[in-house]
């Protein structure tokens, strides 16, 4: 089963003015292919990133930018 980019790489930047200033540590749930803690590390807004992702394939690409991805 391949990826759906749109649900799995959306972008959701309303989430982006969320958080604080960093650095921070972000704890994604549900974190996809990890579009969302790519643009917080590129904010400067995440120091540490953790991903827990339940589709593997997501969770693999996530992993080329997160920390470690569950």
């Amino acid at each position: 089963m391949g990826l759906d980019n749109s649900y799995y790489g959306r972008e959701r930047p309303s989430l982006y003015t969320r958080v604080a200033d960093g650095p921070n540590v972000v704890l994604d749930l549900g974190c996809g292919m990890g579009t969302l803690g790519r643009k917080l590390r590129e904010l400067k807004k995440a120091r540490e990133l953790v991903g827990v992702e339940i589709f593997e394939t997501a969770g693999q690409e996530a992993a080329k930018s997160y920390d470690k991805v569950y």
